[in-house]
Parts: C-alpha cells; sequence; structure tokens
C-alpha cells in the first residue's frame, strides 16, 4: 500500500488544477493539519539541492532537515551557521 506522503505527492501532481489542503485532507481521510505538515515536508524536500547555499543565508528562518523532520533555525540564531541547512 502507498504511503500516506507518497499518496500525497501523486494527488497533488496529478490535479489538472491548483488544489487546497482541505481537498487533499478528504481524499486521504486524514486531518488537515497532518496533510499540511506533510505538504511543507513535500515542499522543502523539493527545494533540497534547488536552492543556493548562498541563498539559504540570506533567509530570516532556515529549514534544516534531521533524520526525523524539518526544524527551523532563526538566522540571528549562533547556531545557524554550525547547523547547515537542508
Amino acid at each position: 500500500m502507498e504511503d500516506l506522503k507518497e499518496q500525497i505527492r501523486r494527488i497533488i501532481l496529478s490535479s489538472p488544477k491548483p488544489i487546497d489542503i482541505g481537498t487533499i485532507a478528504k481524499q486521504v481521510d486524514r486531518h488537515w493539519f497532518t496533510v499540511f505538515r506533510i505538504v511543507c515536508e513535500l515542499f522543502f524536500e523539493d527545494l533540497e539541492g534547488k536552492v543556493p547555499p548562498e541563498i539559504l543565508k540570506k533567509l530570516e528562518i532556515r529549514p534544516v532537515k534531521t533524520t526525523k523532520s524539518f526544524v527551523f533555525v532563526p538566522q540571528h540564531n549562533k547556531e545557524a551557521e554550525e547547523v547547515g541547512s537542508f
């Protein structure tokens, strides 16, 4: 069986028009926030390797991929440079 993340990816990519979180949530029978979280993960994963580091360093909030999900580091945080991004 297709996992939820792949199911959501397939729904978005196969949609002939823009699709909102609520519509996706109904199709997969999940709460809208669960779907929103997964769509955010898909978005950040899609950005990985596509956004040059010099652009990421200009972001006010930097997404950082962990083994579990993403964490977000404010740019002014001294740990931001140590943590990296994606």
